[in-house]
C-alpha cells in the first residue's frame, strides 16, 4: 500500500497519497498487535501466519530485507509445528522474493 501511496502522491493526488499511507500504518499497528496477543497465549500458528503477512506487507513497501527476515520466522515457526501448508506459503514468498531481487 505503501508504494500505491506514493504513486498517488506522483500522480497529483495527495489526499489520496495520505489515505493509503495512514492505511499502511493501520496495518503495521494490526499486526504487531495480533503478534503481542499470539505470543502472550502461544498460538504458534497464527504467529508464524502472522508474521508472513508482515513479511508481505514489508515487501510491498520495498523492505527487502526486512521482509525475507519475516519469511523466514515464519517458516522456522510453521517448520517447528508441522504446518507444511504454512511452510510452502512462506517458501513460495521467499522465492518470490528471489525472484525479484535476480
Amino acid at each position: 500500500m505503501n508504494n500505491l501511496g506514493q504513486i498517488t502522491a506522483k500522480r497529483g493526488d495527495k489526499n489520496k497519497a495520505l489515505e493509503r499511507y495512514e492505511q499502511t500504518l493501520d496495518l503495521i499497528r494490526f499486526y504487531e498487535q495480533s503478534l503481542t496477543l499470539n505470543e502472550q497465549i502461544g498460538y504458534v500458528q497464527s504467529t508464524a501466519r502472522t508474521l508472513n503477512n508482515f513479511g508481505f506487507l514489508k515487501a510491498n513497501r520495498g523492505e527487502i530485507e526486512e521482509a525475507l527476515a519475516f519469511f523466514k520466522q515464519s517458516f522456522a515457526l510453521n517448520e517447528q509445528i508441522g504446518d507444511v501448508y504454512g511452510q510452502a506459503l512462506s517458501l513460495s514468498n521467499l522465492g518470490a522474493m528471489a525472484e525479484e531481487q535476480g
